[in-house]
Formats: structure tokens, sequence, C-alpha cells
């Protein structure tokens, strides 16, 4: 019904944009696709810093939605309609077959952004007007009815409206923010996977609160398991029993400590969720997209050191992915599970849409806490775990902060919680070109520049690599970047001096600077991906060794990307400012990053 609904929707727009001609429709579009794309970059702003606390929090994001893209189409409609009176003069066929090409952009737009805005709206289990994004059915017995036998529903069966016009003007504003409409961060970036985050972040029953403010949770540890368990228990006074639960090839269980605040609690004052409610953000590779991935168990009550995914109701085993939980006691803790694939590299966790804190993997245990052999600068980025501050939603707009608003033409801006210590490549090289003599010794990179492709790693012949030579008394800091692309023609031009200058340096606690010494990238070139090195350990606190990438070019690090930085600097001080060279408003402060260089 709600798809039928959202058809004859769509039928009225188009129809009502063809009569009007392909002048009024090309303009109508314009608009639409503009609104749509700043709607959908802005909205979570307003939502959070004005309508959270005006009336019900659950419709802050519809409200949010509907009025950042409603009333600027409205007056910019009304103003255009001032401006231009007329038409221009074309034939019919051109103005009717014109009209309509252009109209069907725009109903699909605006019927994407009603569609959106409907599906946020607190319905019980996101059910609207019969059509709900989950498949849910209850694992309780109707008590009147001795022949009920619930069978249980696959959790995670999903379904997609007609036409999919939610995810046409979400992929719409993801290419927007990606160019025009650019911020620090893209769309894509910020909210991968949208959709299906809306859908399941509202398949939850009526009281279970769909938002949380942000700064509402923080991270307090993590780590991989062995097993989850299937709960049974035949009657309350039967004991127990655990049926262990193996994960899928290629994967493995981790475990995350949620430390949910009181600002988190809902209007009853309670924490109330489901697991559907928590989502973990990063990458499955480096330099790979940007993925997502439900909690799928949380602690046993009886028993703090299992996990259960599944619990037995004397007929028929449920995930509990879809019950109604609570934090135990007044602590506001939960320990929630997750199936990954091994070497996965986290961004951040988030619970109820707009809370969200940094997740790191790394821990004292270095290599044995991230499910693989395999190291990765994401992966052993960040501050340690419950010493970082959430980070809220942002949008790709306004909500930058000012220290990073200076402009694209300073070429790279610090990620927020990806930086760290160490002598690791993030993958051992197997398979690759040599550029500027390279020198290895004892699978350590030296000096030099490399290229390969990520393919041929696996089954290269070439000496392996996997570190670098840090110099005695020296540590070696990755820093994280985003690669950041000036618009203006004057202002590319600066962006292309500064990035060829390679003028990037690092401060410290006591005043010092230390200047670039390498840098590493992985991006798509083409069909392949690829990764490559430049250090130049020996020209530490000079220019002219760290120059352009042979294969990734500036063009490449947009979207899924990694860009790292490489300095030496001294054992034992605090890095708290970088530099791309140029006056002081062009540096990124780093006090709160926590980047303190081992003794």
């Amino acid at each position: 019904m709600f798809s039928l609904v959202l058809l004859v929707f769509l039928a009225l727009v188009l129809i009502f944009q063809s009569m009007h001609g392909l002048f009024s429709a090309l303009i109508m579009t314009v608009l639409t696709v503009c609104c749509a794309a700043v709607a959908l970059g802005t909205f979570e702003y307003v939502a959070v810093t004005w309508l959270m606390d005006l009336w019900r929090a659950d419709y802050a994001y519809p409200l949010a939605l509907a009025l950042t893209f409603g009333v600027p189409l409205l007056v910019l409609r009304v103003v255009m309609d001032q401006l231009i009176t007329r038409s221009c003069l074309l034939p019919a066929i051109v103005d009717r077959v014109g009209g309509g090409i252009c109209g069907l952009v725009t109903a699909l737009t605006v019927v994407g952004i009603f569609a959106l805005t409907a599906q946020m709206i607190p319905f019980e289990r996101g059910n609207i007007f019969g059509y709900s994004r989950i498949l849910y059915n209850s694992s309780e017995r109707d008590p009147e009815d001795p022949t009920d036998n619930p069978e249980p529903a696959d959790p995670y069966e999903e379904h997609n409206l007609f036409l999919t016009p939610d995810s046409f003007v979400t992929g719409l504003a993801s290419l927007l923010s990606d160019g025009v409409f650019s911020g620090r961060k893209g769309f894509r970036e910020n909210h991968p996977h949208f959709v299906q985050a809306v859908g399941w972040a509202n398949a939850v029953p009526a009281e279970v609160q769909r938002l949380a403010p942000p700064d509402s949770i923080s991270i307090l540890e993590t780590g991989p398991i062995e097993v989850l368990y299937e709960y049974t228990r035949a009657s309350r006074r039967a004991e127990p029993s655990y049926e262990p639960v193996q994960p899928e090839g290629g994967k493995y269980y981790r475990r995350v400590r949620v430390k949910l605040s009181s600002a988190a609690r809902d209007e009853r004052k309670n924490h109330v969720f489901t697991l559907r409610q928590f989502r973990l953000v990063g990458h499955d590779r480096p330099g790979g997209p940007l993925t997502h991935y439900f909690a799928i168990g949380l602690q046993a009550e009886e028993d703090p050191t299992k996990y259960v995914n599944a619990m037995d109701h004397r007929y028929g085993k449920w995930p509990v992915i879809d019950m109604i939980f609570s934090p135990r006691g007044n602590s506001g803790e939960i320990d929630v599970v997750y199936e990954l694939p091994r070497g996965f590299q986290p961004e951040y966790l988030e619970y109820k849409m707009a809370a969200r804190a940094v997740v790191n993997f790394k821990g004292p245990d270095a290599e044995e806490n991230d499910g693989s052999d395999f190291g990765s600068p994401r992966a052993s980025a960040g501050p340690t775990p419950g010493t970082a501050s959430p980070q809220a939603p942002s949008s790709s707009h306004s909500t930058v902060p000012s220290t990073q608003r200076a402009g694209r033409v300073r070429g790279a801006t610090v990620r927020v919680g990806q930086s760290h210590f160490g002598d690791r490549l993030p993958l051992t090289m197997t398979a690759y070109q040599r550029y500027k003599n390279a020198e290895l010794s004892r699978g350590m990179l030296v000096d030099g520049h490399l290229v390969g492709y990520l393919a041929d790693q696996a089954n290269g012949r070439n000496e392996w690599v996997s570190k670098f030579e840090v110099p005695l008394g020296q540590r070696l800091l990755h820093l994280n970047v985003h690669n950041l692309r000036a618009r203006s023609t004057y202002g590319k031009a600066l962006a292309s001096a500064v990035k060829s200058a390679q003028n990037y340096t690092v401060q410290d606690d006591n005043g010092k600077r230390y200047q670039i010494v390498g840098k590493y990238a992985v991006a798509r070139v083409g069909d392949d991906e690829v990764f490559e090195v430049q250090y130049f350990s020996h020209q530490a606190g000079s220019m002219g060794g760290v120059g352009k990438f042979e294969k990734i070019q500036d063009r490449h690090l947009t979207r899924e990307y990694e860009l790292v930085l490489l300095f030496l600097v001294d054992p034992g001080v605090t890095i708290v400012q970088f530099s791309t060279g140029g006056s002081a408003s062009r540096a990124d402060d780093l006090s709160n990053e926590g980047l303190v260089s081992p003794d």
C-alpha cells in the first residue's frame, strides 16, 4: 500500500511537470535536486541543534528532513516564478517530452525525500501502510489461541520500495556531495547504506526510542570472542543450557562494551533498545568502501562469560536481534557482539542513528586484537578505547569544526581519531615496482618508492616488505588525512602548489617542528586497487624527497581511499599541530588526538 501511495504521488508530480513544459520543468528539477542535496547534508544538524529538545526526540529527524527540503524548495520556486514570468517557445513535442524527462527526475527526488521522511517516523516496527523494510513475527504465542505456533522470521530479510525512490535520492545526494556540494566529509562517508540504516534503526517496537543525542555513548573496551551461544531453558526451574555457534568462514566474533550515558535515556528515563540500533561502521579492507554491520548478540544474563545470539522459547529458537533489552543494573554498560570479516577496520559505532563513538580494535595485545594477521593503519589508529570523544554525525556542510574549514587549498586535513605510531606498513608487500632506487633490508623499507596492486600481493614473488626502518632514537607517526580538492580555478592552482611542495609539518608540545618523510595511499585506479608508498628517512628535517605518487593521482583520492603522511619525531613528545605550510591559519589542532610518541 505504501509503494502504491508513492507511485500515485510520483505520477501526479510527473504529469504536473509535463503540463508546464520543458523550461519550467527544467527549473524545477534543478531546484529540487539542489534542495535535496542540501537537506540530506544538513537535516541532522538542524534536528540535533534545534528540534530534539523542542518536541519528542523521535520526530526530530523526519521533521528536520521535511523542513530543510520543503521550505527552501517552496521559497526558491516562488522567487523563480516572480523573476521569470515567461517560458521559452519550443515545439510541442520537445516541450512535452523534455518536460516529462525533467519531471521524472523531479518526481523521483520529491518522492524519495517523502519516502525517507516517512520511514523515519516512529511507527510500530517501522510499518507504514503495510510496508516495513524488515519482516517481523512476534516470538510470543497468543494466550487465547492454543494452536498458535509462531515461526521465527528471517531477521535479515529486507524489502525495498517499488522503484526505490529513497535509494535514488540518497545516491543523488552522495554524487553531489562528492562534487559541488562537497565538504570535509561527503554524504557517502557519513552515511554508508543510509536507507538500510534508517530501516534497521526504526524496525523496533513503538516504546523503543529511535534517536539518541550525540555525545551520549562511549566505548569502554573491545576484544574478539571464540563462539556465540544459543540459549535454551525448558522451564523456569530448569538449568539453562548453551549450544555453541561458530562464525562463518573468514569471519570472527567481536564484542564491544558500550557505555550509555544518562543523556541516552528515553523520555521515561530508561535505557531500552534492540540490537538493530547498534551499527558498527568501517572498512573490510584498507582503502575499501565504507560498510557497516549490525550487532547480532549480547551478554547472557545468567552467565556473563557467555554471549548469546538466539533464545529457545520452548517452540523454536529466536534470534535476539529483535528482542528488547536494557543494561544490567544502573551501570548503563552493555556488551554487544558483531560477526565481522577478519581484518575489518572500524571507524565508529553508531547508536540510535545520532550517537557515535570512535572505535579502536588495537590495544596492548595489538596483533591478537583485530581478529586477523593483517595489520592496518586504520585498525591500529585512534586513541585508547574509552578515552576518545564520541563523534556526532556531521553533515557535509556547516558542522565541520572551524579549525578544519580553512579551505581546500590546504591540500589535506587530519582525519579525527585515525592516526598512530608504529613501524608497520598497512600490508605485507610481495609484488611491487621500485622507484627512486628503493632500498630494502630484512623485510623493511629503508628508503625509496614502491607501487603494487592489492590483488597481486597474495601470490607475489618479490622480497617481502612489511615494515619501515625507523632510525634509532626516533618514532614514526602515521598521520591519516583527508585529501582536499579545491573547486575554483584559483584555488586549484594554490592547492596544486601546496601538494607539489609537500611542505607538510607537525609540531610537538615543545614547539619543535618535524618535516614530512614519506606517505602512502590505497586508492582505486581504473579497475584496480593500488597501494603506493614513499619513504625517505635520511631526509628527515629537509624538503625534496617526497613528491607526487606515480600511479595514484589526485583525482583518485576521492570517495573511498586511504592517505597517510609519515613523520619521524622524537620519543616521548605530544604532537599538537599539523600544518600544510604557509600561515598559521592552515594548521590543524591535534591537541585532542592523544598523539604521544612512545618513549
